[in-house]
């Protein structure tokens, strides 16, 4: 992994850079830690994940991988900027995975969504609708904070439309969001 980090932090060409960390990263148990020359977190992971997206790089693999790791993990751990560059990227590359996508869900439900910022919200929400997964309580939940936080323009015009093409996509309703 050592020499991996030194290889990618050489390299020019960033769609093989990708390709290399994740070739890595399928290659080593994501439970362990490595070295700490190389410093991989959580958000980092997330963040790679973005880049794999952005580059157009595919690596179902690797997908699964993270995939397996997250169901078998502790999401106390993860800030809501991990969970939404989490879900966006699944759900843009075409990977977005039900089981997953509920194990997500479920511990948003339960957690403060005083956590998230609007735009992880608004992500999130998208994330769900544009995988075609549904999670009916996920939705309910965002859509009556976001009725509380709306009146104090806590949300950009572009976090509320997404977020309004989520609910339409996904064909959820929520009155009292939309009497808003």
């Amino acid at each position: 992994m050592q020499d991996t980090c030194q290889i990618l932090s050489s390299r020019s060409d960033w769609s093989t850079v990708i390709q290399i960390l994740g070739m890595t990263l399928c290659s080593m148990s994501l439970d362990r830690q490595p070295p700490k020359s190389c410093k991989l977190s959580i958000h980092k992971i997330a963040n790679m994940l973005l880049a794999y997206v952005y580059v157009g790089a595919k690596n179902s693999s690797l997908f699964r991988k993270i995939r397996e790791t997250i169901l078998g993990t502790d999401l106390g751990i993860f800030e809501g900027q991990a969970l939404a560059n989490i879900v966006w990227s699944f759900s843009k590359s075409g990977e977005a995975d039900r089981e997953m996508f509920n194990h997500i869900g479920d511990h948003i439900v339960a957690r403060s969504l005083y956590d998230f910022l609007p735009q992880e919200m608004s992500i999130i929400v998208w994330a769900y609708a544009n995988g075609r997964v549904s999670h009916h309580a996920l939705f309910d939940r965002v859509g009556f904070h976001v009725t509380r936080l709306v009146s104090s323009y806590s949300f950009k015009p572009q976090e509320l439309s997404n977020i309004a093409w989520a609910f339409a996509t996904a064909g959820e309703s929520h009155p009292v969001l939309f009497e808003k």
